[in-house]
């Protein structure tokens, strides 16, 4: 999900309610690609956090990340070195890495199942805890 384009994207992003407003956009091109003929095999949702959000909303999306995994569909989360983890933290870009495991660790627990990021090692570790927790609070 991008709200507006690349070029314009970053300008006073607004929604009324962040994750609700994705979800729901994302059901609706999830609906899409179905008519379309696309297997759900075949699709991913990914929220695009940082594109056309703000810090908050970024925060919002990754906190009610349940309610994406609930459309049925693998989740894509990539928070590696975000803009919103320096706004929180006030890390330049290469100081974002604890940042970035720990959007990721909450993303998986949450319900995400593919995760982008430039740190492989360290986010597959922390991605193996988050795992591990999830599957013992069923």
């Amino acid at each position: 999900h991008m709200q507006g384009n690349p070029a314009i994207m970053q300008r006073e992003p607004r929604y009324e309610d962040c994750a609700r407003d994705v979800a729901a956009w994302l059901s609706e091109r999830l609906d899409a690609a179905r008519r379309a003929g696309i297997g759900d095999d075949c699709v991913a949702l990914d929220p695009g956090v940082g594109f056309g959000k703000t810090a908050r909303h970024s925060l919002e999306l990754i906190a009610r990340l349940d309610g994406l995994a609930a459309l049925g569909r693998p989740v894509l989360l990539g928070a590696s070195r975000k803009s919103f983890i320096g706004h929180l933290t006030g890390a330049a870009l290469d100081q974002r890495l604890e940042g970035g495991l720990a959007a990721h660790a909450i993303a998986v627990f949450l319900g995400a199942r593919v995760i982008r990021t430039h740190d492989v090692a360290a986010t597959a570790r922390a991605v193996a805890i988050a795992n591990a927790l999830s599957r013992a609070r069923r």
